[in-house]
Formats: structure tokens, sequence, C-alpha cells
């Protein structure tokens, strides 16, 4: 289970949709909920003779101060629902040992120096302020941190919001992989929270067919081969769920985008959140790592789990 989970804000209203389902992961888990903001100079800072920006560090502290009393406003908001304790930080490169740090590393960096082990934030902001930066840094914590990371997609009408109740059925798609199938724990912590049922998915690309009919019979024939081998590996992965009395359905497609397949299946099962492993760098090219994630979460208004798997798993 969770024992802190963090969710980054950037004052804009927006940022905040990722609250409800944070704090009911936090209260059912039993978890510390972690409210950050990451102070950031203005870029309208006055240049000085040698060409560098002169920072007044009067307006620098009053802003400070004003970030702090967001966080302390959303705390008080969160306390008199939900019965949980919350920590707020304002994180300021000023204040770390390596000075002008982008905001994704000092969020990773946070993470890890508290231990926690979910960060939970909408994907990008909109608003009236200027230093909105949710966009990007879920781009970057998506391609750089080893924290489960789950992302809300913002949506207009606030009734749509993300909530755990709302979390019915979890679609996890696998690629056959041992580092793919790290999602798997993570994606069972927040069904076990949410009392999900669960689809696991595999998507098997076909291949392509540019001979004679012989040939392609043959192809048609390994591709069924394919499809049965795939079933025995899901079926053999839904089996802890299972002997756990969870609900689980499995769900072998072909298909030559990979990415469009899931989130096909996550319209079939009526699905209401996807989990999937990314691993942000060049290192690995297994089928659903990498760019396949990318397109499911720009291609979904689902929340999407995320998790950049390591050689020994994370767990919570």
């Amino acid at each position: 289970m969770y024992r802190s989970i963090l969710v980054p804000l950037d004052g804009a209203l927006i940022s905040e949709q990722s609250l409800p389902i944070a704090c009911e992961l936090a209260r059912r888990s039993g978890a510390l909920l972690r409210l950050v903001h990451v102070h950031q100079v203005a870029s309208a800072a006055p240049i000085s003779m040698e060409g560098l920006p002169v920072i007044d560090q009067q307006m620098h502290s009053l802003s400070k101060a004003h970030e702090r009393a967001y966080l302390e406003y959303i705390h008080d908001r969160l306390a008199t629902t939900f019965d949980l304790p919350i920590a707020i930080a304002v994180l300021d490169p000023d204040d770390q040992a390596i000075h002008d740090q982008s905001v994704p590393t000092m969020l990773a960096q946070y993470a890890d120096a508290t231990n926690t082990d979910l960060m939970v934030m909408t994907t990008h902001g909109r608003g009236g302020i200027a230093r909105l930066w949710l966009g990007s840094v879920a781009d970057e914590l998506i391609h750089q941190s080893t924290l489960p990371l789950l992302l809300i997609r913002p949506q207009q009408d606030l009734k749509a919001v993300a909530d755990l109740a709302s979390i019915r059925q979890i679609l996890i798609a696998l690629d056959g992989s041992e580092i793919a199938e790290q999602i798997l724990v993570h994606a069972r912590i927040i069904g076990e929270l949410a009392d999900a049922a669960y689809t696991l998915l595999h998507v098997v690309e076909p291949h392509t067919r540019l001979f004679s009919t012989p040939i392609q019979i043959d192809a048609e024939v390994q591709g069924s081969q394919q499809q049965s081998l795939a079933q025995h590996y899901l079926d053999h992965k839904a089996w802890p769920f299972r002997a756990a009395g969870a609900q689980v359905q499995i769900d072998v497609r072909m298909a030559d985008q990979v990415a469009a397949a899931i989130l096909a299946a996550a319209c079939d099962h009526h699905a209401d959140l996807i989990a999937i492993a990314t691993h942000g760098n060049r290192g690995l090219s297994r089928l659903l790592l990498g760019s396949v994630a990318d397109k499911v979460v720009r291609g979904t208004t689902l929340p999407v789990l995320l998790y950049r798997p390591q050689l020994e798993p994370r767990i919570c």
C-alpha cells in the first residue's frame, strides 16, 4: 500500500483536478498526502550591467509567501473533507545544492527524498497565471521518474473529474516481457483500493503479408499460434488476481497500431483507468514501452497509470 502520495500543484484550478482521486487513495491506504509547488523566479527580471538577471529578494520572498499561502489554503480546504495527514512544501531552486534545476528534476528529487510511493498530477495546466508548468513537467516526469505516475486528464465539466469511486474497471496493457509486468503490482494496488475489476490486454502485431497466398496462409497459422500463446500468457498473469478474489478478464488483439488497439480496448471494456509501462530512455525497445505509452497518454481522456520499469521492481 501507499505510505506517501505526492501531488504537484501549479496554482491553476485545473491542476487541482488531481486532488479528489489523490485524497481518496491517501485516505484508503493511510498515506501522507504531500502538496508541492515549485517556486520559479519571474522571467521578466531586470538585467544587470553584466547581462545577468537581477532578483529582487523582497519580491522573491513575497512570491514564495503567496505560494505557501496557496498550499495552506488547499490544505485547510481538504482537511475539512478528508480525514488524512497532509504536508505542504514550496520547492525553491535557491534552497537546493545545485541551482537552476528543472521543475521535473526537483520534483523527482523531492519525491525520492521523502520516500514517495505515488505521484498524482494533471497532464497540463491552463489558467490566468503565467508560471504554468504541469504540461511539460508531466512529459518530462514520464521519461525520467522511477515512481508510479498517475496522470489525470483535465475536464471542463467538473462533474467528470476522476475520483477513486469512478474507477471500476482497470485496463492493464502487457507485452509479454518481465520488465513491462512491473506495472502489475502498481495497478493492483489502485484496483484493490478502488475495489475495481481488471482487464489484461496483450496486443499481437501481425506479420507483414507481402508474398503469395501459401506464404500468407503460413503467416495466418503463425498469427493464430501467437494469439494462443498470448492468451496462455495472460491467463497465467491473471491467476494471482483471481486467487485474491478479483474479477479479471483477458483480451488478445491482433493490430498493427498498438496504441490504437489499447485505446480501442479501453473503450470496448468501458475502462476507467489505463495502466501501462514506459521506459523513459533509449535502452529498451519492448513493444509497449516508450512511444506507445506516450501515444496512449495523448490519445485518451482517461486517467493513465504509468511506471518506468526498473531492473529490480520497487515494491510499495
